[in-house]
Formats: C-alpha cells, structure tokens, sequence
C-alpha cells in the first residue's frame, strides 16, 4: 500500500511497491505534490501502465544499444540507420536522460538541423530518433513518444522528365557509346529491365546463350558498408517455384558471347 512519509529534513517521501512488489520511493517539497504522484502512480498500475519514475535517467546513448539489437533490417537498412546516428542523433541526445527528452527540444534541434541540412536527411534523422523513442516507450522506460507532432520540413520532389529512346538508337547509338568492358552489362540491362543489383551478380552460369535466357540466381546489395553479393532467394509471386527469369536480345547475345 502506498502512503508518504515525512521525513528529518522537512521533505515529503512517496513510498509505494512496484508491480514486482520492491519498495520504491521518492521526496517532495509538499505533501500534495507527494500525493498527486501517488494517485497518478496508482492509476497507472491498474491499468497496467506503470513506469518505473527511475527508468527514465537512462541516457539516451546507453539505451541505444538495446534498440539495435532488437532490430531485424537489411544490412543497408542498419547501415544507413547507424549512419543517421552517429552524425545527427547521438551528437545532440546521447548525453541526454530519456525521461528529460521533451517534444519542444525535438522541435528545436529540428530546426537547426533543417537550416544545415537536406530536407531528407533531418527527416531521415527524425525517424531513427523517433524509432528509438518508440522503443523506450514499449519498454516502459517512458510514457509516450516526445518525437510525434513534431513538424518537419517539406521535400520539394523535382518532376523527373522520362526519356525513352527506340531499339534502333539503343543499339546503334547508345551502346557504341559505351565502354567495351561495360557494354554487355548496359546491354543486358537494357534488353532485359533487371535491376542494379541484379545486374551486378550475374555470373556466366546465369546467362545461357543458347537459349537466349538470363536467369538471376544472386543479387548484390549496396550499402554504405560496400557491396556485399548474396544469394537471389525470395523469388517473384508471378514466377511460383520457378527462376526468376529473363529473355535475352540478339544484341544482347552477340555482346555477350563476345566476352565469355
């Protein structure tokens, strides 16, 4: 049960036990702010949102290590997210308790981001920062998330002017433009729509020239940390069980063959 105590030095002392029954306790100048906390404390715990009032001294830097290891993302996902981290967030908040984070201080450094940064990257930094908050509010070390509501600065997208140019100027124009040692990598690229990274881990035993057929078998992924090549396994619906395959261009042959 909970009551409040007065103690030598004049102070009020809120004692209570948490919900795994250890004794908690803290002072108050006045009795009335010791027994507001208690009666929020108390409302909280019967609906099963108590906070440990301690949890929060937690320093945001010390917290981040529990926010990476419970993450489940592609290697440039990580990379990219440690990137944001250690230029824009961990400078600002690493120091910082959880628990003294406030939504006016987001807001602030927001905007002395936005006024030295893309718009892209302070919405970038935003939402690691604000993935970790999540985190820390599902772990019951804060109350809510400080980082909602927090305005950000607009994108201004560019309307990209798409060119589309004909077989003919492909082959006759385009690809004697192109370097020799790059030119059966444009030419499959180019007859047969696959990706960057796809493009990249093909090997001579997914190009069958016989059959005019390309078939990816590993893609390579770019990140910051380099590329990394690994193997093609998630496979398109349309294709079931089968490779994920593509027809190959007589152009696309020719150049080929002409490297294997």
């Amino acid at each position: 049960m909970a009551f409040i105590r007065r103690t030598s030095a004049g102070t009020y002392r809120a004692c209570w036990r948490d919900p795994s029954g250890r004794q908690r306790s803290k002072s108050f100048k006045a009795k009335r702010d010791a027994s507001r906390f208690l009666a929020d404390l108390e409302a909280s715990k019967n609906r099963g949102l108590y906070i440990d009032p301690r949890a929060g001294k937690v320093r945001f830097a010390d917290y981040l290590p529990q926010w990476i290891v419970g993450r489940h993302h592609e290697s440039n996902t990580i990379a990219r997210d440690q990137s944001v981290m250690r230029n824009h967030v961990v400078p600002r908040w690493g120091d910082v308790p959880l628990g003294m984070i406030d939504h006016t201080s987001i807001q602030a450094w927001i905007a002395d981001l936005a006024s030295r940064r893309s718009a892209a990257t302070v919405r970038e930094a935003h939402r690691a920062f604000s993935s970790v908050m999540r985190s820390a509010v599902r772990g019951r070390i804060i109350g809510h998330n400080p980082c909602e509501g927090v305005r950000l600065p607009p994108i201004r997208r560019e309307v990209a002017v798409g060119r589309t140019i004909t077989r003919n100027a492909f082959v006759r124009q385009l690809l004697p433009a192109v370097p020799g040692r790059y030119q059966a990598l444009v030419a499959v690229a180019g007859g047969t729509g696959l990706r960057w990274g796809e493009c990249l881990g093909l090997r001579s035993d997914a190009i069958d020239l016989v059959s005019s057929l390309v078939t990816v078998r590993r893609v390579v992924i770019e990140s910051m940390a380099g590329l990394r090549p690994s193997h093609f396994l998630r496979l398109p619906r349309a294709c079931g069980r089968c490779r994920y395959r593509r027809s190959l261009s007589s152009c696309s042959v020719g150049i080929c063959a002409t490297i294997r």
